[in-house]
């Protein structure tokens, strides 16, 4: 899956990736499939923060030498890009089969959409809580890069608005809306929408 990702994150802005059946039982969770450095890159960022972290304390996590690493990655900040890309990328391909799942339906759509998200967030908390608490640490190039793959899956979410449906939408509940500043906010006042659904 990492080969995947990085194919991904080489064609920005375009769709000449197809995308992989790997998470086709997307509500099945398993050990995630990493690289030795994409693994020891996940823990040490996560315990020491993305600055804390040196090249030495990656090889020593890894099983590798600090040589043995620059063999695969010039720079960290590749590392980080590279880890990134590996969990936005399991994120939207869970997603996709879910969505792929069911029919027009937008209840059971929009069901399954907020299913798989959850379900990532519980299984894959620490590539979340990286990848959010990370971002800025990110060069410019791959910051643009990486939000645009993240966009993939907010335009999943802008998709029921525009075309299903509006309405109050809050993930995360009330204090993720709170502690962003939009307590009480209709999310359609900050995802362009279209249409009601009775009841939705």
């Amino acid at each position: 899956f990492v080969e995947f990702a990085q194919q991904r994150a080489a064609s920005v802005g375009e769709d000449d990736v197809e995308p992989t059946d790997d998470y086709r039982n997307w509500r099945v969770y398993s050990e995630q499939s990493m690289s030795r450095i994409l693994s020891a890159a996940l823990e040490t960022f996560s315990e020491n923060g993305y600055h804390g972290t040196t090249t030495r304390q990656l090889a020593e996590r890894s099983g590798l030498s600090v040589p043995g690493i620059y063999h695969h990655y010039k720079l960290k900040q590749d590392i980080l890009f590279d880890l990134m890309m590996v969990v936005v990328d399991e994120l939207i391909e869970r997603s996709r089969h879910a969505l792929a799942e069911v029919d027009d339906d937008p209840r059971a759509q929009f069901d399954v959409l907020v299913e798989a998200l959850l379900l990532f967030h519980m299984n894959r908390q620490k590539g979340a809580v990286l990848s959010a608490n990370e971002l800025r640490k990110l060069d410019p190039e791959y910051r643009v890069r990486y939000t645009a793959r993240r966009e993939e899956q907010q335009r999943m979410l802008e998709d029921f608005i525009d075309v299903r449906g509006g309405g109050f939408l809050a993930i995360g509940g009330g204090r993720a809306f709170g502690e962003g500043g939009w307590a009480g906010t209709p999310l359609g006042e900050k995802v362009k929408r279209e249409g009601e659904i009775d009841g939705l």
